[in-house]
């Protein structure tokens, strides 16, 4: 039943998925208030980085067109249609599913019939100027189509003052022929700036804050990277019941530089600057799978039997740069001494993953009063880390499981009871640490779940589920190295309310709590607290779109962020505050001859909200400061043209 729901969703946004973005309503492609993206306007309580207080990045939990993904490198909007963050109700559609949830990337894909260009232009955030292109053709019957995209801009700027260039182009093949579907991507992404750089706090207070978007770390920082992701997957399915998918995916991140600074701040804005340049670090992953299917009658019910066996290979050079001390820097009139001489003593790490995986899983929906499935997997995993002359490996063979029950409490009103086990990457250790950039090893993780969905009224849903997920965490040694040092349980509840409450207004809003709690040795000892650095325990989001029914084609729009305090350290003596972000923006939809135009502008954090923000090293980061994006959109089809 649910499978059946979003079949029929995604059938109902295939018919724009091709045209300009610009167009598309954030809140109106949302199935629940978790997590949402188009192009550059996302929703949601998740995002791609965190899930339920996790990092969904490194756990790696990625799909495309519910093909299997491992990602090196990420895809860029020219072939994307949209993200979405499944968890709760939304991930028991996906086969095998992964504790914190799973990733969603939908490829664009044109209309029976269609034709057409859409170019926007404009600016981003912090005055960026750029243009971006897509071009979408299909025959007549759909069997044969493409879609392609561009994106430029010569002058990017982000919200802590670095600045450089970012170039994409990508295109998407699609070929059907009777009961097989295949479809290629391919895509190139270009990407430069001025560096990264956090700040660390010297006493016990937090810095005082500093406002504007302007630059306060090295200006002669470098960042640098390309990459390309490629793939093929392919779809048969018989009228008997079979359905057969394979696919193969390459996605490569070259990055020739990655500089990297952290201020150490005191009271006066008085840093300490220490620098890491980085230089020639990659990572390639090559993923495939070939699942089967087969769904049957029997005994007044219906089964569904599947089985996916999936391979990974992925390789990857990191390494902590060098380390220069760049001393004292006044950040009030930061001056910095020119770029150091690299001395060629960095330390390299390759990094090599292969992992095969069986599965097999069974699903029962026994004449609508019942839904129950189950699935088991036994992954051999194996990696090997060669560094300074020296080689060490690792290998698991554990067994993987989950399973769920569904149960309609009406036509309107399901139950759910889930518990999933599966394997995570954790990324790499982050830049305060002795062991910068290395590979984590990968982790077990387990989350057993409860929910329900409903509808409260006509075109009005809501999802709710209380969680617990239960993992390794890595922390900080007195070594200073980052590794795994205990346990950490996240215990909650989450809630999500979308659909049309009145006449023309479109809502998505969601909260979710839960309480995060670390086991480990220093917690024993009483010398940090139990709760993680860098984690809120409480997230809200409201998202409205308004149609003005007195100006045909207008609509505006908002959406208000809170965020909970942090720890900022591990003894509990500092955190970061709560704070509450606000957006507003208006979409102006009007034709010029037969053309359709869009015209976009937006607001981001309208108050100008200014905190810091702290991440799960203990590093600090400035709330982005308040921007505005004004772009014009053009769709030029065959209607349009003729």
């Amino acid at each position: 039943m649910l499978r059946i729901a979003s079949c029929v969703l995604a059938l109902a946004l295939v018919a724009d998925a091709a045209r300009s973005q610009v167009n598309t309503s954030v809140v109106s492609q949302a199935e629940d208030a978790f997590g949402e993206r188009v192009g550059t306007e996302q929703l949601g309580l998740y995002s791609e980085s965190q899930v339920r207080g996790f990092s969904l990045q490194s756990a790696g939990n990625y799909r495309i067109d519910g093909h299997y993904f491992v990602r090196a490198a990420q895809l860029p909007d020219s072939i994307l249609d949209g993200v979405s963050i499944h968890v709760g109700t939304s991930a028991l559609r996906t086969d095998f599913p992964s504790p914190s949830g799973v990733v969603g990337l939908r490829l664009k894909r044109a209309p029976e019939g269609a034709t057409g260009t859409a170019v926007e232009t404009g600016l981003r955030r912090y005055e960026t100027p750029f243009i971006k292109v897509d071009a979408w053709h299909s025959s007549e019957t759909g069997a044969l189509s493409w879609t392609g995209g561009a994106y430029a801009s010569a002058d990017t700027k982000y919200g802590d003052g670095t600045r450089g260039d970012e170039y994409s182009v990508g295109t998407v093949p699609h070929w059907r022929a009777g009961n097989l579907t295949l479809t290629g991507l391919a895509s190139w992404t270009k990407r430069s700036y001025s560096g990264d750089y956090k700040y660390a706090t010297t006493h016990d207070a937090l810095p005082p804050r500093l406002r504007g978007a302007d630059l306060f770390g090295p200006p002669w920082a470098r960042a640098e990277s390309k990459t390309i992701n490629a793939g093929l997957a392919a779809d048969w399915y018989s009228v008997d019941g079979w359905r057969v998918r394979g696919s193969v995916f390459l996605s490569d991140y070259d990055q020739p530089w990655a500089d990297f600074a952290i201020l150490e701040t005191d009271a006066s804005l008085h840093a300490r600057a220490t620098a890491f340049l980085v230089e020639a670090q990659s990572s390639r992953a090559v993923s495939s799978e070939l699942s089967v299917a087969r769904q049957f009658s029997m005994w007044h019910s219906t089964h569904r039997i599947y089985g996916a066996v999936r391979h990974r290979a992925s390789d990857s050079l990191s390494t902590g740069g060098e380390k220069f001390d760049l001393g004292s820097v006044d950040l009030r009139r930061p001056r910095y001494c020119a770029r150091p001489a690299l001395e060629g003593v960095a330390t390299y790490r390759d990094t090599d993953v292969e992992q095969m995986t069986a599965a097999i899983g069974w699903e029962l929906n026994a004449a609508d009063r019942v839904q129950m499935r189950a699935g088991i997997q036994r992954s051999n995993y194996r990696k090997i880390v060669a560094s300074a002359g020296t080689s060490n490996s690792t290998e698991e063979m554990p067994w993987l499981y989950d399973a769920a029950v569904i149960v309609p409490m009406s036509k309107a009103w399901l139950a759910y009871a889930s518990y999933a086990r599966g394997l995570e990457e954790q990324g790499v250790a982050p830049g305060n640490a002795v062991n910068r950039n290395e590979v984590l090893p990968v982790i077990e993780a387990e989350q057993i779940e409860l929910g329900f969905k409903g509808q409260i009224a006509a075109g009005v849903s809501i999802v709710g589920a209380l969680f617990e997920i239960a993992k390794p965490i890595s922390g900080f040694d007195d070594a200073g190295r980052f590794r795994v040092v205990g346990d950490v349980r996240h215990r909650g509840v989450e809630l999500s309310l979308t659909g049309e409450p009145a006449k023309n207004l479109s809502l998505a809003a969601g909260v979710m709590v839960f309480e995060p709690k670390m086991s480990t040795a220093a917690v024993a000892a009483g010398q940090v607290s139990s709760r993680p650095i860098g984690v809120q325990k409480l997230a809200a989001q409201v998202t409205a779109d308004y149609s003005v029914a007195s100006i045909h084609g207008l609509s505006v729009d908002t959406q208000v962020n809170h965020a909970g305090d942090r720890l900022a350290r591990g003894d509990g003596s500092l955190r970061t505050p709560a704070r509450t972000t606000i957006d507003v923006g208006a979409r102006y939809r009007f034709e010029i001859g037969r053309t359709p135009a869009v015209l976009r502008v937006r607001i981001h954090n309208l108050t100008d909200a200014n905190d810091w923000i702290v991440d799960s090293s203990g590093l600090l980061s400035r709330e982005q400061a308040r921007t505005y994006m004004l772009s014009l959109g053009f769709t030029f089809d065959r209607d349009s043209a003729s």
